[in-house]
């Protein structure tokens, strides 16, 4: 993960959370137990739909304004929402242009 964002030709970011016993201890209990993770976490894979939620119940929705909202995907399905999908860019995706939005 740093190798790839020390290597992008763009700006990068990367959190890394580390736990602090006398400071913080268990301020990323919510991000790392098992019971909390999958509700909080958003895990990006290329090509697929940006949701998240133990059972992928939410989801990464664009608006008409080109802004992004957090939606419960049963519910804006039936609306015809629009899903953004994650997309790994690379200098050859770039030059290209795409019909559908990426975050």
């Amino acid at each position: 993960m740093l190798r790839a964002a020390a290597e992008h030709p763009g700006a990068a970011l990367v959190e890394i959370y580390q736990n602090c016993p006398i400071f913080n201890d268990e301020a990323y209990a919510v991000l790392t137990d098992k019971d909390t993770k999958d509700d909080h976490q958003i895990r990006l894979e290329h090509g697929d739909p940006i949701r998240f939620g133990t059972e992928g119940e939410r989801g990464v929705s664009m608006r008409s304004d080109g802004s992004l909202a957090i939606v419960d995907v049963a519910r804006s399905a039936r609306r015809d929402c629009y899903f953004t999908t994650h997309a790994k860019r690379t200098r050859a995706a770039r030059s290209r242009s795409h019909s559908s939005p990426t975050v």
